[in-house]
């Protein structure tokens, strides 16, 4: 099936919805965090952040 000939409705709201303090704070750590990881070169961010598919190098 490609879709063709269907149609999709979307609503969207004017402005994003507002975020509490506390949620905000989460979503900072965790942009903070995964920014981190992806300025480390990759043989230093570890087995659990790697998601190329292949085990991890065993030195």
């Amino acid at each position: 099936m490609t879709g063709q000939g269907r149609k999709l409705r979307l609503a969207v709201p004017d402005e994003p919805p507002r975020l509490t303090p506390g949620t905000a704070g989460v979503l900072l750590r965790i942009l903070l965090k995964a920014t981190a990881q992806a300025s480390r070169p990759h043989d230093e961010r570890g087995s659990e952040s790697c998601n190329t598919g292949h085990p991890p190098k065993n030195d």
